[in-house]
């Protein structure tokens, strides 16, 4: 499970949603990094200026489950729990909670095939997903919304749409997040759903896929169609 990451897409993804000195984390599950013992978060709090060092706390990861930023902005006094630099969590090292979120930025939407858990998604699961996040991103722009982001996961597809909120302002985001469950998510015509809408991603701290990295889930599998795949910006929506 040796981690895979494009230095140019990270670097695109964190200049995409991070404004000018924003502060975020990068967290990274189940890593093994070089010159530590065990596979545990590894983790760091990271400015947009210091770019550079998160990518070089990347390259010091030999294996992970999955690698992950936080896009709405921590607050800046965080940046000295790990001063632009990652480490390996320990039980009581705190990482970044819904208390420590300044407002919120992003709305993040989460379009997923349904499968067994912890296998990669099929291309044809995957092409669903995708048709699902259109829709979503047209019904958005017809609502008056600003243009959004589509990323590809490497198994599903998400979108992240501009917001100016309070960071506590769940109830918006959480209605919001059902009512998109309810309308977009699809099902064969027996009632098994295929690609289902995420309706826990409201919550201001929520870590996102760091596109540009590989995405894991279970075995490489090629042969069976359910490969290891890296994740990208699919495209930054003017109108999709």
């Amino acid at each position: 499970m040796t981690l895979q990451f494009d230095q140019a897409e990270v670097r695109r993804t964190l200049e995409l949603y991070l404004r000018p000195r924003q502060v975020t984390e990068l967290r990274l599950l189940e890593a093994e990094v070089d010159g530590e013992w065990g596979k545990r978060t590894f983790s760091g709090n990271f400015d947009r200026e210091h770019i550079d060092a998160l990518i070089e706390a990347l390259s010091r990861v030999k294996s992970a489950f999955g690698a992950y930023f936080i896009p709405n902005p921590v607050k800046p006094e965080l940046l000295a729990r790990a001063y632009n630099r990652a480490r390996l969590v320990k039980d009581k090292t705190p990482t970044t909670s819904d208390k420590d979120i300044q407002c919120r930025r992003w709305l993040l939407i989460d379009a997923d095939p349904v499968r067994p858990a912890d296998i990669s998604s099929t291309g044809t699961e995957k092409a669903n997903a995708y048709e699902v996040i259109l829709d979503v991103d047209h019904w958005f722009f017809e609502q008056g919304f600003p243009p959004g982001i589509i990323g590809d996961s490497g198994n599903g597809y998400h979108l992240s749409i501009p917001v100016q909120l309070p960071a506590d302002d769940n109830r918006f985001c959480e209605r919001m997040l059902k009512t998109l469950k309810a309308r977009f998510s699809t099902y064969q015509p027996d009632g098994t759903p295929i690609v289902k809408i995420d309706e826990t991603t409201f919550n201001p701290a929520r870590i996102w896929k760091l596109y540009g990295t590989e995405a894991h889930k279970g075995d490489d599998c090629p042969d069976l169609g359910r490969p290891w795949r890296p994740s990208r910006i699919e495209c930054i929506c003017q109108q999709v």
